[in-house]
């Protein structure tokens, strides 16, 4: 099946699960990885999934920034880390900006919406006796203790 097949365009817009596969089809056409394709479908999965589960639409052109808002809080209350809600967010805002490309929607529902922050990893510098612990650990490597200071002066500067 051609994928312009794939999309069926009524006066009511594109149906959410024929769009998804589309969109599945076209990453795949596009060159996106196994690994990509399979998360996108995860991803996107779990949207369709949950949209049926909460009575979100399930045509593209009927959803609205509330709508994203629900599925997000859905995704938040599961208890997942911020990255994986911000990954979420990002795969599923990428399936709506592909939409509107193709035309399967006049505005992406995604409009407005800022970003899911993500978490910030803050690394903790080295003490000094973790400092002094690796030149101990380099001068006993029996005669590549120089060797092994200027590894541990370029790791710390």
């Amino acid at each position: 099946m051609m994928l312009a097949e794939m999309v069926h365009y009524t006066d009511d817009g594109m149906r959410l699960d024929e769009a998804i596969a589309a969109y599945l089809a076209a990453c795949d056409v596009e060159g996106e990885s196994p690994r990509t394709v399979d998360a996108y479908a995860e991803t996107l999965g779990m949207f369709h999934a949950i949209g049926l589960q909460r009575g979100l639409p399930q045509r593209v052109t009927e959803f609205r920034p509330a709508h994203v808002y629900a599925f997000l809080k859905v995704i938040a209350d599961s208890g997942v880390s911020l990255g994986t809600r911000h990954r979420r967010f990002r795969e599923t805002r990428a399936f709506f900006s592909w939409c509107t490309r193709m035309g399967g929607c006049a505005r992406s529902p995604f409009t407005g919406i800022p970003n899911v922050k993500v978490e910030q990893k803050v690394i903790q510098p080295l003490r000094e006796e973790d400092i002094e612990a690796l030149l101990a650990l380099c001068d006993s490597g029996g005669g590549r203790g120089a060797d092994g200071h200027l590894r541990v002066a370029a790791t710390i500067r």
